[in-house]
């Protein structure tokens, strides 16, 4: 499941990197990160489905996103 969580940090670290050049709009940032966070979130479901494991998993994961997103 960590590999979610690398490909959701480097799709971001990608416009980060992107921002520092070109410097985009906030409403363009939030929306890219809404993106990669569902795409993260869809992916989670797949692969708890995929491996006949509970909801718990995909609940206590976004709750984990939630708090490492309060943090910063």
């Amino acid at each position: 499941m960590m590999t979610i969580s690398l490909a959701g940090a480097l799709l971001l670290l990608s416009v980060i990197a992107i921002n520092a050049i070109i410097h985009l709009p906030p409403f363009v940032a939030a929306v890219y990160f809404l993106l990669v966070a569902g795409l993260m979130l869809l992916e989670h479901i797949r692969r708890v489905k995929l491996l006949s494991l509970s909801w718990g998993l995909t609940l206590s994961w976004v709750c984990y996103r939630v708090v490492v997103l309060l943090a910063m």
